[in-house]
């Protein structure tokens, strides 16, 4: 089917407006999600000064050089701690190889060069994630987890 360009400009105006309308629903839902946030921020700061005092103080600003003393009741602090060595040892153990890649067909995967090209893969994935920032970095997110009940990690490509 041609269309002729008068046809063309028409469709590429009608994408145009729904890439506006996106970018418009976008910044009013993030916008929406920013004042739900409000109320809920104190909390946050509040956990992650009992929980993770060193990450505290996300959205409570200072001056600088003003000095402040808290004093901690550590069981927080230690409980996050065991509950991300526990994760850390029982999801993404650097002794274990705790995943493996395949072909997601299992009759394929039991061929024996299939098997030992996949085994290979899996070998080199966790030789390159022990050997970088990565088993520091899962355990960082684990606490992260354990004290805000969410985790973010990026890995980027080295350089």
């Amino acid at each position: 089917m041609a269309y002729d360009s008068y046809e063309m400009s028409k469709m590429e105006e009608k994408k145009m407006e729904k890439a506006k309308n996106l970018a418009m629903f976008v910044k009013n839902f993030h916008e929406e999600l920013e004042l739900e946030s409000q109320e809920w921020r104190p909390k946050w700061e509040e956990l992650l000064n009992m929980i993770l005092p060193r990450k505290g103080n996300v959205y409570d600003y200072t001056t600088r050089g003003e000095k402040r003393v808290r004093l901690y009741d550590i069981t927080g602090i230690l409980s996050n701690e065991e509950l991300a060595s526990a994760l850390h040892t029982n999801l993404t153990n650097p002794t274990v190889q705790f995943c493996e890649y395949s072909t997601g067909e299992s009759e394929t995967d039991t061929k024996p060069k299939v098997a030992k090209y996949m085994q290979r893969r899996t070998e080199v994935l966790h030789s390159v994630l022990n050997g970088s920032n990565y088993q520091t970095e899962v355990h960082e997110s684990y606490l992260d987890l354990g004290a805000t009940g969410t985790r973010v990690m990026r890995i980027e490509e080295d350089k």
